[in-house]
């Protein structure tokens, strides 16, 4: 396995990469809206499209081959914020206006359905399947984000927390590591690449929703249905998610093994990155799950 500061060098590496490649193509592709693509695009971790680049990179030396794949996966996910920002009122983004707020809503409705479009011509180079799948993942991050709505308005929906941030986040990563290895044709280990996204977009959000009820911050359904549900639970709030987070970090634990043993350092250094954002709250459920205390080995990295 890999050490923890190789790791996150390698996602440096694969982020930049990526970065550079979106700044040139964004240009090509959208002559007529340049200022506004880049608007939606930028100013993010782009931690899905690297995630698409680093699976990549497991199986293939080729990985720049993989860059449309991975400039797809981010432009989809650029539209669907666009567009949730709209739904949840949000007046910022990543530390900045919310698209809606800096151009409009009519234009925060119409730029996503450019951005989709080109989304999935990339996609399409990698055949019919990648194009089946990303729609679907689509779809699925669609409704989770339609029920998220749904509960901050009062309503009742058809789901739980889990399969909640299943659909709404998870989705997405399941995509961010199916369309690279569809891409280089290794189908024989696309399902287990499917569980790992799935696992990593669980572990994610949970984490992040549990940041915003630490902090008193509930302007999602997903925070909300989390502490509904953890209310209902014998123990506290860190508790419940601890239970919850310990068995996704196990589940990526078990399918690194089927894949590539170090894509579970990329999960591992991920959670640190975002624990050292958010706080000594985070910090200390990612050290629960990581010290074999939920029966996942100990791990620890230098």
């Amino acid at each position: 396995m890999a050490s923890l500061a190789s790791i996150e060098d390698r996602i440096a590496y694969l982020g930049g990469l990526l970065t550079r490649y979106s700044g040139d193509r964004v240009k090509e592709l959208f002559p007529e809206i340049v200022e506004e693509a880049s608007y939606a695009l930028f100013g993010g971790k782009m931690l899905r499209g690297t995630l698409s680049l680093l699976v990549a990179s497991m199986f293939t030396a080729q990985v720049e081959k993989v860059l449309p794949i991975a400039l797809a996966v981010e432009l989809m996910h650029a539209a669907s914020l666009v567009h949730d920002d709209i739904a949840d009122a949000s007046p910022t983004r990543r530390g900045r206006p919310s698209f809606w707020s800096k151009y409009g809503l009519e234009d925060a409705i119409t730029v996503p359905h450019v951005l989709m479009p080109v989304a999935i011509s990339l996609v399409a180079d990698a055949g019919v399947e990648a194009v089946k799948e990303s729609m679907n993942a689509w779809r699925r991050s669609a409704l989770g984000q339609l029920w998220d709505t749904r509960i901050l308005r009062g309503r009742e929906v058809p789901v739980g927390y889990e399969k909640l941030i299943e659909y709404k986040t998870a989705a997405v990563f399941e995509a961010s590591c199916t369309l690279p290895l569809i891409a280089i044709g290794r189908r024989d280990i696309v399902e287990s690449g499917r569980v790992y996204g799935r696992f990593f977009g669980l572990l994610y959000q949970v984490l992040d929703d549990f940041s915003d009820a630490e902090r008193g911050v509930v302007d999602s359904g997903s925070t909300r249905l989390l502490l509904r549900e953890a209310s209902r639970s014998s123990g506290s709030l860190a508790e419940y998610v601890e239970g919850l987070a310990g068995r996704y970090f196990g589940m990526l634990v078990e399918v690194s093994g089927q894949l590539e043993s170090s894509l579970v350092d990329f999960a591992y250094a991920s959670m640190n990155a975002f624990a050292r954002e958010a706080g000594e709250h985070v910090a200390r459920v990612v050290r629960a799950i990581t010290s074999g205390k939920h029966g996942v080995g100990k791990f620890q990295r230098t």
